[in-house]
């Protein structure tokens, strides 16, 4: 659960990300202690277009990265 000022912080950020992108999709990052989180959100219709994470890789931290963001530069270049 989000403390109330971080919630306040993604609440405004999102809101001016919707409102001077309307035509663009969302990157959205999560950092945890051991993972990372990565989505493309297409705010018009409200849905995930595509997802990846770092959970499922027993490789190093550095290199389920770099993975990770080449899979998602990927797909944003087969989406446009």
């Amino acid at each position: 659960m989000l403390s109330p000022k971080k919630q306040k912080r993604s609440s405004r950020v999102r809101f001016k990300l919707k409102k001077n992108n309307k035509s663009r999709m969302r990157l959205t990052l999560y950092k945890s202690s051991q993972h990372l989180y990565a989505q493309i959100v297409d705010d018009n219709k409200g849905i995930t277009v595509c997802s990846a994470s770092t959970l499922k890789s027993e490789s190093q931290q550095l290199k389920r990265a770099l993975k990770m963001f080449t899979w998602i530069a990927v797909q944003i270049c087969i989406m446009e």
